[in-house]
């Protein structure tokens, strides 16, 4: 809109909300301190297949690192892409949990040291990412690649970190540059959940709706 002229004084930008009361720090057990966590389709869309190339990377300087994959290509209506018990076999610091329910994400989520969100832009531009706010809401910091919307959902270097391709190397190289530094991760997530719960707050979408008077007068809300 700003391209075509619209003035940016008139314009105001809604991000998706998160359920606060399904992902927040609370929502899993204690952390595991090297643990990765990918939540999403499995389809070649969203690049699972780039973040297993660049797991032996990670596991080659952080020997405890391991990742936890939540989703099925079924949420995408598609057929599997790979065989999880061949990945099992070749990475057995992989496991696949399955597609799971909210509550049982936000869990996975909030009991990890982070999440990444490897979507290569060649293949799918992600809109928004819901996976790296509801990670960042769970305290959880992410590592996304840079494509779409996915830069606006993280504050880079405070919340998590922007990598600029979609490569195994390129995300190994930020993955254990975060499993290194366990004290800075931790403030980190502190600092996503601080971060998610005001820029993805559905209450704070709802009272920017009245303040900028989309909300009609009969609207419950704006009582």
């Amino acid at each position: 809109f700003a391209a075509a002229g619209v003035p940016r004084a008139r314009l105001t930008v809604l991000p998706n909300g998160v359920d606060a009361g399904v992902f927040h720090p609370g929502a899993g057990t204690e952390r595991v301190a090297a643990r990765i966590v990918f939540a999403g389709a499995l389809v070649p869309d969203k690049g699972l297949d780039v973040l297993l190339h660049a797991m032996p990377l990670v596991r080659a300087l952080v020997p405890a690192a391991e990742l936890v994959v939540c989703g099925a290509a079924s949420l995408w209506a598609r057929a599997p892409f790979f065989d999880p018990e061949a990945v099992r076999r070749e990475l057995p610091y992989v496991s696949f949990h399955g597609a799971l329910p909210q509550a049982a994400v936000a869990a996975e989520l909030a009991g990890a040291a982070l999440a990444v969100v490897p979507t290569p832009p060649a293949r799918w531009r992600e809109a928004f990412g819901m996976a790296a706010s509801e990670a960042q809401a769970c305290g959880t910091p992410v590592v996304v690649v840079r494509n779409g919307g996915l830069p606006e959902t993280v504050r880079a270097g405070e919340t998590g970190w922007i990598v600029e391709e979609a490569t195994p190397a390129a995300l190994a190289a930020a993955i254990v540059g975060a499993l290194r530094d366990p004290v800075r991760l931790d403030a980190m997530g502190r600092a996503a959940a601080a971060w998610a719960r005001t820029r993805f707050s559905w209450t704070r979408n709802a009272e920017t709706c009245i303040d900028c008077g989309l909300c009609p007068p009969e609207c419950p809300t704006s009582a």
